[in-house]
């Protein structure tokens, strides 16, 4: 093994596999020059604590997903001007929403 493509502690710690290194938290492959990023597809939030941690599970510093993070946004604020309560259900038309956003999040997006 090259010292190039040796795998060292701090890689196994990170999970990155082999020609896979961590930039600012993002997966970049050397190989193709792609970045990607793993979103976790837990389950539709109920609640606006649910839309906010669906949210904050978007973990993007350069902005490259942007547009997935927007609509969650838009649906929290649609939240909040219905004057939904803290810990309660949301509306059924918001919640059927919020359904169809997170079936748009994908196991894996490659820029």
């Amino acid at each position: 093994m090259t010292n190039a493509t040796a795998v060292t502690f701090a890689k196994v710690q990170l999970g990155t596999r082999n020609q896979e290194s961590k930039i600012l938290g993002l997966h970049w492959t050397k190989a193709t020059d792609t970045i990607s990023h793993s979103f976790q597809r837990n389950e539709v939030p109920s609640t606006k604590p649910g839309l906010l941690q669906a949210l904050a599970s978007v973990y993007d510093p350069l902005g490259f997903f942007s547009p997935v993070a927007l609509v969650g946004k838009m649906l929290f604020r649609e939240a909040c001007e219905a004057k939904v309560a803290w810990d309660s259900e949301l509306p059924k038309e918001l919640l059927q929403r919020c359904k169809a956003w997170m079936k748009k999040f994908s196991e894996r997006v490659d820029l």
